[in-house]
């Protein structure tokens, strides 16, 4: 019976073939012959399909030696089954260092992966693995990644000086328009660049002179070729079980699934490199018209390295509970009482999380087992003021008189010096499941349910920025942000949200963290106590505005 399996695992129907694989791997006792077939009948004959059913058979073993030998057998496999080898390698991480072990020995070429997935095996969960993959690939890339940042070093300073937006706009039409949309000039074949301004011009340089240091999974490079023999190469727009829409700078075209003979995720962009051609002041020219004005008003901060959630699972009780989550209506950039924010969308992201939830929650629960200190750096930009999306917890303030802190924002200047706020349950933050109103913030309706705030706060200094730290007390609610961005501070440039000293008083726009005022200590005339069970109206509004 055995025999007869190995027999109809190399010939035979694709449903038979992986029929025999799976009877043969599920017999422990020729598993150590199984195991070298399958991969074989892996890099062999067959068709991509059923190359990528026969190594998800193997990740399904479980096998300790499933890692070396689909490791060592790495470089033999066809392109399109090496992605599905990459997908079961990085289940476990014995598997994982197996695969960095392949590539030392060269019996793997991880260039191949595309940056996306390198990222992957850079902020692997395993420090072990990490460690490896972040000491292997800054040898191996070494060289090209020098150059990449000598040329940024050498034009990031002439970017960032003003530029002749109305020049841009020309030179972006003729360069840049064929793939990209800006405020409805051009196509829609890279991603869309409306809104992108407060990322401002030195990280939008990044990505023009190296596209592939981080590619979104949306629009990464396909190679497809079909069964006549032609070669399509582009960004898949949409695809159903029996055609894909592939685009690219020949347009749109339609391919049958059916005709399909190979399919390989290049894992690179499809925007070219070599934009460094076109010189500093031209870079610049294009950036100001990009970038517009809210590269001169504000700068997202960039929350990667600190996100620690993923709003498709769970954040607070447990992971499987989806329906504790923040469910956006939209991702990319939004805009709240004229702030642009910048929702990242965890499946554009490289390690998948596009939230920072901080610890706290009940015992064992899922929030308690997230980092209660993270970072984001800021890039020695200057600031006067810092707005929040967010400003929401698990288990937090319903109602009540609890206004204990539940975050400590921590900013630190280039300088060494540092500046604390505290955040506190009741008054910026409330719990996420209901709508329940605070003074310290404000409800926005950018989820389709539950709830998320928006507030601001004043910085005392405006030097240089260095980095945000962010760090929840641990306790009883977990606090919870999705975006941050920064108002520059600018000696020419009036803050977005200081009034106008010219204008009337009615035309004040209150700021969530100025004070509310209390009554006098000491007053003339009777002294009368009002008692009532609350009221709809917004009394920092009437007090903090109104009587100002």
């Amino acid at each position: 019976m055995t025999r007869e399996l190995f027999t109809k695992l190399e010939t035979g129907s694709d449903d038979s073939r992986f029929a025999a694989a799976q009877g043969l791997l599920g017999l422990r006792s020729v598993m150590a012959d199984a195991l070298p077939a399958v991969v074989k009948a892996a890099t062999g004959d067959g068709s991509p399909a059923l190359k990528r059913q026969l190594i998800s058979a193997l990740g399904a073993t479980g096998d300790p030696r499933v890692g070396s030998t689909l490791a060592n057998s790495f470089g033999k496999l066809p392109l399109e089954a090496q992605s599905a080898a990459f997908e079961v390698l990085l289940q476990r991480a014995d598997w994982s260092l197996s695969l960095i072990e392949a590539a030392k020995a060269k019996q793997a070429d991880l260039t191949t992966l595309g940056p996306a997935n390198l990222a992957r095996l850079r902020t692997y969960p395993d420090s072990k693995v990490a460690k490896a993959a972040n000491s292997f690939l800054d040898e191996l890339m070494g060289p090209a990644l020098k150059a990449k940042a000598e040329t940024l070093a050498k034009l990031t300073p002439i970017v960032e000086q003003p530029g002749d937006a109305e020049k841009g706009k020309t030179l972006f039409t003729s360069a840049c328009a064929v793939c990209h949309n800006l405020n409805g000039n051009g196509s829609d074949v890279g991603p869309g660049l409306t809104g992108m301004g407060s990322h401002g011009p030195a990280e939008l340089l990044t990505a023009i002179i190296d596209p592939n240091r981080e590619v979104d999974p949306s629009f990464v490079a396909w190679n497809i070729e079909t069964k006549d023999g032609k070669i399509h190469s582009g960004v898949i727009a949409r695809e159903n079980p029996t055609s894909l829409i592939l685009k690219s700078l020949a347009g749109q075209e339609e391919i049958r699934v059916s005709d399909i003979k190979s399919r390989v995720n290049t894992g690179r962009s499809l925007m070219p490199e070599g934009f460094e051609g076109l010189g500093g002041e031209t870079l610049r020219d294009i950036l100001a018209y990009i970038c517009g004005g809210d590269a001169q008003k504000f700068r997202s901060v960039d929350l990667r390295s600190a996100f620690t959630a993923d709003t498709r699972n769970g954040l607070y009780l447990s992971k499987r509970d989806k329906d504790q989550t923040l469910p956006f209506k939209k991702f990319g950039n939004v805009v709240v009482e004229d702030i642009p924010f910048n929702i990242v969308d965890p499946a554009k992201s490289l390690n998948g999380n596009n939230l920072v939830v901080l610890k706290g929650g009940i015992p064992k629960s899922f929030s308690q087992t997230m980092p209660q200190r993270v970072e984001a750096k800021l890039g020695g930009f200057k600031a006067n003021r810092l707005h929040f999306l967010g400003g929401v917890t698990g288990w937090g303030y319903q109602g009540g008189d609890d206004t204990s802190p539940v975050m400590t924002l921590t900013i630190v200047y280039v300088d060494g010096q540092t500046e604390e706020m505290v955040f506190k349950n009741g008054v910026e933050f409330a719990d996420y499941y209901n709508r329940t109103d605070v003074p310290g913030s404000k409800f926005v309706k950018l989820l389709t349910d539950h709830q998320i705030r928006f507030f601001t706060k004043v910085l005392k200094r405006s030097g240089p920025i260095e980095k945000l730290i962010l760090e929840s007390t641990g306790g009883d609610a977990a606090p919870t942000l999705a975006a941050i961005t920064a108002e520059l501070a600018d000696s020419t440039t009036t803050p977005v949200s200081t009034p106008d000293k010219s204008t009337t008083t009615n035309t004040f726009k209150a700021q969530f963290n100025d004070p509310v005022p209390q009554p006098p200590e000491k007053a003339n005339g009777p002294r009368v106590l009002l008692i009532g069970g609350g009221s709809s109206h917004d009394f920092v509004k009437f007090f903090g505005v109104s009587d100002k």
